[in-house]
């Protein structure tokens, strides 16, 4: 009768253990707000595994991005959150020119165009943000009017409770009217739950 007993109680504490793990673990965006930018639609899934999330989605206003890891640690995700500010600032440093000439022995790109990283802290929540402008294949380091399709704003945060660290980005194609101030608000309030 006591063995009965023990595989019961045993079995209660692993259906315990995995229903916990399922229901309060992070998948998608399920552990950050996001109620406040109306996603309409799954544009696309670059990545889905236990780790890592990766997708773009469709909202009323243009894409919204997101990068998730998990599992990490906060040195970890500080070292990601530096990696992705210097790499994005890397981007626009002045470099010597391949072919160096009596018209141009470096390239250099406007500061208009360079990220300027800014921290905003909230009760849960301590972003690096910064904003910028993208090409046509969403990425940043156009150095030039014409090839500028988005405006982008990216935020890059670590939930501690949950050990996940997040890379957010609203991007809003160049022609529609664009009001910073909005962008940024609706960037920094995305939260950790």
């Amino acid at each position: 009768m006591k063995k009965y007993y023990f595989k019961f109680l045993l079995f209660l504490i692993l259906f315990g253990f995995c229903v916990y793990f399922f229901l309060f673990r992070c998948t998608k965006l399920q552990c950050i707000s996001t109620d406040h930018l109306s996603l309409t639609s799954i544009n696309s899934v670059y990545e889905s595994s236990r780790t890592t999330y990766r997708a773009l989605y469709n909202t009323p206003y243009g894409l919204f991005r997101v990068e998730k890891q998990s599992d990490l640690s906060k040195k970890d995700a500080d070292n990601l959150i530096t990696v992705a500010v210097m790499t994005a600032q890397g981007l626009f440093n002045n470099a010597r020119s391949p072919y160096p000439g009596p018209l141009s022995d470096e390239i250099t790109c406007d500061n208009k165009f360079a990220p300027k990283p800014t921290i905003s802290k909230t009760a849960s929540t301590t972003m690096t943000w910064f904003s910028g402008y993208l090409n046509n294949r969403m990425q940043y380091g156009t150095c030039i009017d014409d090839q500028v399709v988005y405006k982008g704003y990216t935020g890059l945060f670590y939930c501690q409770n949950h050990r996940t660290w997040y890379k957010t980005e609203i991007l809003i194609p160049m022609k529609e009217e664009i009001n910073d101030n909005v962008y940024i608000s609706l960037l920094t309030q995305i939260q950790c739950k």
